[in-house]
């Protein structure tokens, strides 16, 4: 190589095709920064009053987070719903913010709901920055705008959509009989809805399985038009026992993806990974567009009891799966990160699955003396999946961490990465105060920053200077409750080194996959040595 006599520093540089050239003797170097930067972290409520659970992001950076709340007192920005009441005292009201990408500024935020038991689960957004929540409510006379259903009393489900800056409620509307706990909106302009119910009159349409399968709670899984005017299909999914969706993901084909946990020795399979080994067990089921067929379906967890909380696809279809569990011989692959339990407890568990339902990857994640406690996954356009809970032990396996040990004495939440073949841990950190601390709901964006919410217990929480609630002063600390939204840079810059050699030049393959992954990330910078 010969010796360089400047450096240029520029933006998506590219000076030959892309195309692979034989290496010289030399070879060129990739470095990666792994600093992180914790680019925002706030609490939501100053008060303490307010409980969030999800939380997703726009093409903009903007995020938008979930939950409810018993304040009066929350700061409202442009709400859609400035006031609430109910006669019966304690009672919840939903409630949703929208950060701008700094965390400095709240863009909008509003109750939603009468106030007698209203709680917002789960989030989307479109490419348009619409927003999406669904939930549950106890309350009479909820918000309703072009409804599919009336509005029965006692504990259902709503759906609703929300124009991006909040002012505008798009359609609302009841799922009676059953409690979502999670949607996803498709690029194609659908509505993905999962959870579960008790009932067996469930108002399902175009069902896959229209009976409920036994006792106990049945899954179900629906979809619907994203303007709410229609629903497309709404089935049962289940057993004889006790059957709960958590999770749900839209493939990028219009077909769907649901996990959660089951008891039921008789769960819908097709080409299984494994069988029920255990008292419970986590499930991924892949469903088709249309609702008519099993694309796959299995059971997941070895011969110990098994948690699915999370679920998230990728752009070729295939599934990231997270949860956790109790078993030792949980199914983990040839090069996992972590092929053996770690520890005497709970822990994390992570696992790809094909579109076809073949097991790509599984590996443990977590700490060897305590619980770790997965909750949350995001797969970003790349394929590296993102992962967060809450973990209870002080042997957590750390990578880059922003800290570096459990604070207090309870659980701090984690924040990790893993690569696209869940063999290498890339980021592993814990995040949290001296008192107990929850991680919930994580979202990637397009530059690979990871957005975070979920609880604290502690007025101690990490936050950053002119954050939107920096500060807290807990009215009753010994029963102190609130949320934090929080953004991290995993990787700030990525470097990208190549020469030049009488104007041609050399590339290794790994530069040229790193500029065709990199192109559209601002985060890169190639340097030129001349």
């Amino acid at each position: 190589m010969s010796t360089p006599v400047s450096v240029e520093q520029t933006e998506k540089i590219l000076a030959a095709p892309l195309s692979p050239i034989s290496l010289s003797d030399t070879p060129l170097s990739v470095t990666e920064d792994f600093t992180k930067t914790l680019a925002f972290s706030t609490y939501v409520d100053p008060d303490g009053f307010t409980t969030l659970y999800d939380i997703a992001v726009d093409t903009k950076g903007n995020s938008v987070v979930v939950g409810n709340t018993t304040s009066h007192s929350v700061t409202l920005v442009s709400p859609y719903q400035a006031t609430w009441s109910c006669e019966q005292s304690g009672r919840t009201v939903g409630v949703l913010f929208k950060f701008a990408p700094s965390g400095e500024e709240v863009l909008f935020s509003s109750y939603f709901g009468v106030g007698c038991g209203d709680k917002i689960e789960a989030v989307d957004v479109d490419a348009e920055g619409n927003i999406y929540i669904a939930g549950t409510t106890e309350s009479d006379d909820f918000p309703l705008l072009n409804p599919l259903f009336s509005d029965p009393s006692g504990l259902r489900s709503f759906i609703a959509k929300f124009s991006p800056d909040g002012s505008q409620l798009l359609f609302s509307t009841i799922l009676p009989r059953g409690i979502i706990a999670d949607l996803d909106v498709s690029a194609d302009g659908f509505i993905y809805i999962a959870g579960y119910t008790s009932f067996d009159d469930l108002p399902v349409k175009n069902a896959l399985y229209p009976q409920k399968g036994g006792d106990g709670y049945d899954a179900f899984v629906g979809k619907l038009k994203a303007d709410g005017s229609e629903l497309i299909y709404l089935t049962y999914l289940g057993g004889e026992l006790q059957d709960r969706a958590e999770s749900v993901a839209a493939g990028p084909d219009g077909s769907v993806y649901v996990t959660g946990f089951t008891y039921s020795d008789d769960f819908p399979t097709k080409n299984p990974i494994e069988n029920l080994g255990a008292l419970f067990a986590a499930f991924v089921t892949h469903i088709s567009s249309d609702g008519s067929s099993l694309v796959s379906s299995t059971y997941l967890g070895g011969t110990d009891n098994t948690h699915g909380f999370a679920i998230d696809v990728d752009a070729n279809g295939s599934a990231y799966v997270t949860g956790h569990t109790l078993a030792d011989d949980f199914p983990t692959t040839v090069n996992a990160y972590m092929p053996d339990q770690p520890s005497q407890d709970w822990s994390t568990f992570v696992a790809k699955i094909s579109k076809t339902g073949t097991l790509q990857y599984g590996t443990y994640y977590g700490a060897a003396d305590g619980q770790t406690l997965g909750y949350g996954i995001a797969v970003d356009k790349a394929g590296f999946a993102y992962l967060t809970g809450n973990v209870t032990g002080q042997q957590l396996p750390l990578v880059y961490p922003i800290q570096d040990a459990r604070q207090g004495t309870r659980s701090d939440i984690f924040v990790a990465k893993l690569d696209q073949s869940g063999s290498e841990l890339l980021l592993s950190t814990y995040m949290g105060s001296d008192g107990v601390d929850q991680g919930i709901g994580i979202a990637v964006d397009k530059n690979a920053a990871v957005y975070l919410t979920g609880l604290t217990r502690s007025a101690a929480w990490p936050t950053t200077a002119d954050a939107y609630v920096e500060t807290v002063t807990p009215i009753n600390p010994a029963n102190y409750l609130n949320s934090y939204v929080a953004r991290l840079t995993t990787l700030p810059w990525t470097f990208i080194i190549y020469s030049a050699y009488d104007n041609d030049l050399t590339f290794q393959q790994t530069i040229i996959d790193a500029f065709e992954t990199g192109a559209d990330n601002p985060n890169v910078r190639f340097v030129v040595l001349i």
